[in-house]
């Protein structure tokens, strides 16, 4: 099965260490492509750009700042087959490495012939040392 896993990320400013636990967590799990929807750009954005030269940067003019509307957008910049998940800055994905292991595993055997997935939030606290 050839496609690739694309993370469509939201971004509205942040702070540069979380986003780069970000996108270093979600390459690690499996993610072949980020799309970064950039809307308002920090001082620290252009070196941060230069650092991840394997991210798309999409500079997310202000009619872009629904999801709806980051959707399409997507739409015309990738191309060939892929399952994209879109994730705001603060938003992670879990793989139980007992269970699926990878995205990619997870994808070809539980939603193997399948157009979408749905999944469930499950929200963390920081009060349990996450």
């Amino acid at each position: 099965m050839a496609f690739s896993i694309d993370a469509i990320l939201r971004v509205k400013g942040g702070r540069e260490t979380d986003l780069n636990e970000w996108i270093d967590y979600h390459r690690a799990i499996g993610f072949d492509r980020i799309f970064v929807f950039i809307e308002e750009t920090p001082p620290w954005w252009e070196s941060f750009a230069r650092r991840h030269t394997d991210v798309n940067f999409i500079n997310a003019a202000p009619k872009w700042s629904s999801w709806h509307t980051i959707g399409d957008a997507y739409a015309k910049h990738h191309s060939g087959e892929s399952w994209a998940v879109m994730l705001g800055d603060s938003e992670y994905i879990y793989v139980d490495p007992k269970g699926y292991g990878t995205l990619r595993h997870f994808i070809e055997t539980a939603a193997n012939g399948c157009d979408a997935v749905s999944v469930f939030t499950k929200y963390i606290s920081s009060a349990v040392g996450m």
